[in-house]
């Protein structure tokens, strides 16, 4: 499924950024050319798992099958963005935001989401089982067919969600608002 050349440095095993032969890890100025790839917003298909994005700037990027996993994530704004087939397993979020994003059969099972805003998003048949979401705002999103068994919800508001076939099942919510969602056409 996911796709690059492995890292021409002695042993490694980690995937090359971009077209050259070095993983960001052994890459020289290895920020300049993470940046750099992202440049033109065109449509991405990216194998960067354990990287760190501080403050980038994703904003209508299209990723397709690509893998992020277990990275971390601070103030990255992905509003607008095309999510499709995303890993994100594992990752860390903090102050981010997929406002007005399109997020499809995408994985955030195990993330931990702290200050981060999903509001008008389209977020369907997506995974966000098992995720400690804090402070995050799901508001005015169609969630339908998404996740979130098993998650641990704390000060999250899904304010008119469209949350059919939604599942909650296993969660535990603390001061987390359904209003005006069809809550009764979700699992919990």
């Amino acid at each position: 499924m996911f796709k690059g050349d492995t890292c021409h440095y002695g042993d490694c095993q980690r995937t090359t950024l971009g077209e050259g032969d070095f993983c960001y890890y052994h890459s020289a100025n290895r920020s300049e050319k993470l940046r750099g790839l992202f440049e033109n917003r065109a449509e991405r298909q990216v194998v960067f798992a354990d990287l760190i994005f501080d403050s980038y700037d994703f904003s209508a990027t299209k990723f397709i099958n690509s893998l992020f996993s277990r990275s971390v994530f601070r103030n990255v704004n992905f509003k607008g963005s095309k999510l499709w087939g995303a890993m994100f397993d594992f990752c860390l979020f903090v102050g981010c935001t997929f406002e007005e994003s399109e997020i499809r059969h995408s994985l955030f099972g195990g993330a931990k989401l702290m200050n981060c805003s999903f509001k008008n998003s389209l977020a369907i048949y997506s995974n966000f089982v098992g995720i400690d979401a804090r402070h995050c705002d799901f508001s005015s999103s169609d969630l339908y067919y998404s996740s979130f068994a098993g998650s641990h919800l704390v000060e999250t508001q899904f304010i008119d969600c469209n949350l059919k076939e939604a599942t909650f099942t296993a969660s535990t919510r603390l001061n987390v608002s359904f209003r005006a969602s069809n809550y009764e056409e979700a699992h919990f």
